[in-house]
Formats: C-alpha cells, sequence, structure tokens
C-alpha cells in the first residue's frame, strides 16, 4: 500500500464519516461548495494540524518550563573603571534583591528564568540616580555606567 492509497483510504473515511454527520446536521451544504474550489479533506487536515500546533504552542511551557539564567551587573563610571560598594536594587518576579558590587565592579549572579524582566536601581550619593529595565534571556554581565552628580553652584 503506498502513500497514494493511503491517501485515498483517508479520504474515503472522512467521506463516510461527512455522510455519516449530513444524516443528523446537514454538512454537505457547507462540504460542497468547498470541494469545487479546494478538496475539503486537505482543508480539514490543514485545520486539524493548526489545532494540534496550537495546543503544543499553549502547551510548551508547562512541558518545558523557562531555564534558570544568571545575570551579574557590572558598574562603571563613565572613565570605565569599576565601581565597588555600589547598591543596587533589583525587582522581579515580585522579588526584590539588594546587590552590592565587589572590588571588580560586579555583583553576585542573580539567578531567574529566562525571559524575566529585570528592574534595577541605583541611588548612591556621588552618582545620578538611575533606573531602568533589563530582560534576561541568557546567561549575562550587564555594565551600567554612572553618572557623576554635578557640583552644586554657589
Amino acid at each position: 500500500m503506498g502513500v497514494t492509497d493511503f491517501y485515498y483510504a483517508l479520504e474515503d473515511k472522512y467521506y463516510d464519516l461527512m455522510d455519516r454527520i449530513d444524516r443528523i446536521i446537514p454538512i454537505h451544504k457547507i462540504i460542497e461548495p468547498i470541494d469545487k474550489v479546494f478538496p475539503s479533506f486537505i482543508l480539514f487536515i490543514i485545520i486539524i494540524l493548526l489545532i494540534i500546533t496550537g495546543i503544543i504552542y499553549l502547551a510548551l511551557p508547562f512541558i518545558m518550563p523557562a531555564q534558570d539564567v544568571q545575570l551579574i551587573f557590572h558598574v562603571t563610571d563613565q572613565d570605565g573603571s569599576s565601581l565597588n560598594a555600589i547598591n543596587i536594587n533589583a525587582k522581579y518576579d515580585s522579588k526584590i534583591e539588594s546587590l552590592t558590587t565587589d572590588i571588580t565592579g560586579k555583583t553576585m549572579p542573580l539567578t531567574v528564568k529566562a525571559g524575566t524582566i529585570v528592574s534595577y536601581e541605583i541611588d548612591e550619593s556621588a552618582y545620578e540616580k538611575l533606573s531602568d529595565s533589563i530582560k534576561v534571556e541568557e546567561n549575562k554581565t550587564f555594565t551600567i555606567t554612572l553618572k557623576p552628580k554635578e557640583a552644586l553652584l554657589q
């Protein structure tokens, strides 16, 4: 039995099913005009494949949950020098983490799910206040450059 024979066997079963449904619901009024333009069996297969694809797409996050990724903040000044002891408040998924840079200007890794948006804020007296957000898709070291506060004119 070749592919063509298999196709025609399925098509025959499809039309047998449509005949049985037509006894209860007059479905041939819909199928016959479609068959004049395009085979309704192929259209039926396309619709079934789209439904299956949609179900898989919707179920995928439950089947394969997002993986954990790590975000490291690296804080520098305008000259590119790493800044030590800078406090960063990071907010994500209704959690708040307080991070502090070490002598290399980097924080400890923040572990989040891939695709998470992390909002962060830095409010240090010697630098302009900074707040922004980043979407974390993969392991990443994110560099933040702080601007010094302007000296107050007297």
